[in-house]
């Protein structure tokens, strides 16, 4: 029902604040089973053919999480250890695969009621895998709903990525029952407060899941940090907090900024009171709004409530979460801050807003807000040998001087608790280029993953040389550890999409072949990966490589190694969207693409439209091709997707990732100024955006970094 079709189902004051008590009443086929918020109390005989199920009264609730289903699902059930019935339901056929949601579902359900001090409020909790279902979850109070993929685990089909997806979707649903359910946002201007805590918990709650395995505080420096900081560079960006004139602009804030940003910023903030005082804040604030809905001003005024004196803010009075909470909520974007070292034993930080492309603006009412694009910034930071982690204030107004043993190296963040990005001189950079190849271990590992997401960005902005980059990421080859592993992959994969289909990508793959080659020999076989791959304390820790074998193996593959096609061909091979890797069988994915539209057609269910769309746009050789045939169906794909938002969204961004010319450039422009219905979804503009920095990438650094990949593959290694 989020955010306004309750409203299609019964008469309603359909908005957020308008919460009220549910009393339901299911009339439904005999032979199939009615579910809804509160427990079922009675089913008895209707009229021929059909039953009539009462259930209890809900509490006080907002209308978009009212749900009602009717299935002949079958389920499983265990109770909480404080009597809460807690049940999985799906297709009789798949019923076998939801034991794992269960386990986690109880589990993590007891241990929020602890976390949030509050005890879970009702009688029972439902979780349904719904065959298609475009939303990958929704928090209905009491009876959640998922796509299947993201409810149902089998060892014997879904990898171990998969089993922690699963995890994390239902820790961040359960998340909700309390934080956007319990206490509910006044309006939808603060739907970044709903979703924004419930992705910082969902990491706690996944890792607590998995008993510390799959490592979700580390994973979250990847999968919400990074992917916050790529959405939040960009001038379409929004702030958290924005004005929502109407629910049908709502739609636009189910993205990256509410959900990653949010999270990351909750993150920051949590750390700079300390867990326990932020702890003690929430818990406060939900007590006092429970049953109730509320605003970002009154979490923050529980947690300035709660901190205690010696929690010092930048003017080295007492901190004020809500003078440093609005700076980072009520105005977009983010700071690079920058290190110069004045001599050998001292440090001048500064910062500005992070902004690759400083032609493109803001919408006209982001533009002259009343920081200026400064922020209060806390700086965790350690130097040399010593990995203690010390903290100081970077204030919006003026620069940060540190005091340090001499000559020894600083780095910033490196715990990855900060939202900015951080910049060293030249010979700081090299610096710590010679120490990580010289000695992989001597800085930490979520310090080292910090550092190269971050020197990659500032190389596309020419504030490093992509030289001193590729020294940095040199140091790979002797990397144990995934997470600053995966970084490197992840970079050479952004440059090796720049290249496309070009013929000079060879070079880049050739340099990127031989960062992965020592690895990739210690991998003789797949026999520990296919004897261990259920056991989760080796998610991220395998023999030979401790890490990330199966990364090594994807990305030699994705490269061509000859060695690697014969070896594991058989594993890779797509059968279907293989196909779109050749130029003369385009036609068969311009095909494909129709029939996930199409939802008469049955060959793809209407969920996995976009993914269908983002499986072929992952071929390189077929980015034109993807362009073109946004432009040339846009109304299919407007009129077939505009009922799931978000699938649109990503469609949009598929079929925009590979534009590479200047022509195609005009020819973006062209449709969102012509196209019927184009105009109105900010993303066309961000993909505009997005798509103008590719082509200045292309202009600036195409040739350059042939030229460097070309030297290095000819020129003996310096270390």
């Amino acid at each position: 029902m989020e955010p306004s079709d309750a409203r299609r189902m019964v008469p309603c004051m359909d908005e957020p604040s308008f919460k009220a008590n549910w009393t339901v009443t299911i009339i439904h086929p005999k032979g199939t089973t009615a579910l809804s918020n509160g427990i079922d109390l009675s089913t008895q005989e209707h009229t021929d053919g059909f039953m009539k199920t009462r259930f209890a009264t809900t509490p006080k609730m907002s209308t978009y999480l009212l749900a009602v289903l009717v299935s002949a699902f079958e389920k499983i059930e265990k109770k909480t250890k404080r009597g809460t019935l807690f049940r999985i339901w799906a297709r009789p056929e798949a019923i076998n695969t939801t034991q794992y949601a269960l386990e986690a579902g109880v589990k993590v359900l007891e241990f929020y009621e602890g976390y949030y001090g509050v005890s879970f409020p009702l009688e029972k909790q439902d979780m349904v895998a719904v065959p298609d279902f475009s939303a990958g979850a929704m928090e209905n109070w009491g009876l959640v709903t998922y796509r299947e993929t993201d409810l149902l685990y089998d060892p014997k089909i879904y990898s171990n990525e998969g089993k922690r997806r699963v995890a994390v979707v239902i820790a961040h649903e359960l998340a909700h029952q309390w934080f956007g359910n319990l206490v509910t946002m006044r309006w939808w201007d603060n739907l970044w407060l709903n979703e924004g805590f419930a992705t910082f918990v969902e990491y706690i709650g996944a890792n607590h899941i998995s008993d510390g395995a799959f490592q979700m505080d580390d994973y979250f420096i990847e999968a919400a940090q990074e992917s916050a900081m790529e959405t939040d560079k960009v001038a379409s960006s929004h702030p958290l907090s924005f004005t929502v004139a109407k629910v049908e602009d709502v739609t636009e804030a189910f993205d990256g900024i509410s959900y990653e940003k949010g999270g990351s910023f909750i993150q920051m903030l949590s750390t700079v009171m300390g867990k326990n005082n932020f702890d003690k804040g929430i818990n406060l604030y939900l007590k006092q709004h429970s049953y109730s809905n509320a605003a970002a001003e009154d979490l923050w005024a529980a947690l300035d409530k709660v901190l205690p004196d010696d929690v010092k803010g930048p003017d080295g009075n007492k901190l004020s979460v809500k003078e440093f909470a609005n700076q980072w909520t009520k105005q977009m974007g983010y700071p690079v801050v920058t290190v110069n070292r004045l001599n050998s034993t001292t440090a001048l930080l500064t910062q500005e807003r992070f902004k690759p492309n400083k032609e493109a603006q803001e919408k006209a009412a982001y533009r002259n807000n009343k920081y200026g694009y400064k922020w209060d910034v806390p700086i965790w930071y350690m130097y040399g040998n010593d990995q203690t982690i010390r903290m100081a204030w970077l204030p919006r107004d003026q620069p940060l001087h540190l005091d340090l043993p001499k000559d020894t190296v600083l780095i910033v963040n490196p715990d990855s608790r900060g939202f900015h990005r951080t910049n060293y001189n030249v010979s700081d950079w090299k610096t710590i280029a010679e120490m990580l190849n010289k000695d992989p271990e001597s800085l930490p590992y979520r310090a080292k993953t910090r550092l190269l997401f971050d020197a990659y960005e500032l190389a596309n902005d020419d504030k490093l040389d992509f030289t001193v980059l590729f020294d940095l990421f040199n140091y790979v080859k002797k990397e144990t550890n995934y997470f600053p592993a995966s970084a490197v992959l992840a970079n050479l994969n952004a440059i090796r999409n720049h290249y496309g289909s070009e013929p000079e990508k060879i070079y880049l793959e050739k340099f990127y072949k031989s960062l992965l080659d020592a690895n990739y020999q210690k991998i003789s076989d797949l026999s520990y990966i296919e004897n261990n791959y259920q056991n989760d304390s080796l998610f991220y820790k395998m023999q030979y490589f401790s890490g990330f074998d199966l990364r090594i193996l994807f990305n030699y593959c994705q490269l061509e190694g000859v060695d690697c096609n014969e070896k594991f061909q058989a594993i890779f091979k797509e059968k279907v969207l293989a196909k779109c890797n050749d130029k003369d069988q385009l036609s068969e994915c311009a095909e494909l693409l129709m029939s996930a539209l199409n939802r008469d057609d049955g060959l793809f269910r209407f969920q996995d439209a976009s993914h269908v769309f983002t499986s072929v746009g992952n071929n390189l050789i077929a980015d034109e091709f993807m362009f073109k045939f946004m432009l040339q169906r846009w109304d299919q794909i407007y009129s077939s997707l505009i009922e799931d938002p978000t699938s649109l969204k990503w469609v949009i961004m598929t079929c925009t990732n590979g534009i590479r010319t200047e022509n195609e450039i005009q020819q973006l422009k062209y449709f969102l100024k012509t196209a019927k219905n184009a105009s109105k979804f900010s993303w066309i503009t961000q993909a505009l955006e997005e798509a103008e920095l590719n082509v200045k990438w292309q202009n600036k650094y195409f040739d350059k970094l042939t030229k460097e990949f070309k030297d290095r593959m000819t020129t003996p290694p310096s270390n």
